[in-house]
């Protein structure tokens, strides 16, 4: 398909210099490639734009949320939800897997803090709607919000 791993991406990324433009419309991923491709963009020493055209969700939105300028669609949304898994296996499998996604908050807590980092780096306008993104199982969040848009109507964070 197009699943993009952070070796593929890195190779791309260096291989040019100057500002980047990174286009996204992804369904998310694995949470810790996400993290690799994110420290990789806030790394790079280049301006970074991100466009979310359609869908940035799960690990798609901490990808986003490395980007210099950050900018959405009217149409498109953003997806932040508590880590998910499949398991597949006996009890014991099955337990170890209960207890990963009991001890997510580890995970979660990374992740946030880059949520965070962008929307205090963006002037905080979105802060609210993020918190509420964290604390809820699943959110949706569109570019609709009167603070986050931009001149041509497409949400700036």
């Amino acid at each position: 398909g197009d699943e993009v791993t952070p070796r593929l991406f890195k190779d791309e990324l260096m291989a040019g210099s100057g500002d980047i433009t990174l286009w996204i419309n992804s369904p998310g991923g694995d949470v810790f490639a996400a993290a690799q491709i994110y420290n990789m963009l806030m790394d790079y020493p280049g301006h970074v734009t991100v466009k979310i055209d359609g869908l940035a969700a799960s690990a798609a939105s901490v990808i986003a949320m490395a980007g210099s300028q950050v900018e959405m669609s009217p149409v498109a949304m953003m997806m932040i939800h508590n880590p998910i898994t499949v398991a597949i296996g006996d009890s014991k499998e099955m337990q170890k897997a209960m207890d990963m996604l009991y001890n997510s908050t580890y995970i979660m807590g990374s992740l946030i803090g880059s949520y965070f980092s962008a929307y205090n780096w963006h002037g905080g306008s979105m802060i609210a709607l993020i918190l509420l993104g964290i604390i809820c199982l699943f959110t949706l969040l569109g570019s609709d919000d009167e603070e986050s848009t931009n001149a041509r109507g497409g949400a700036l964070l």
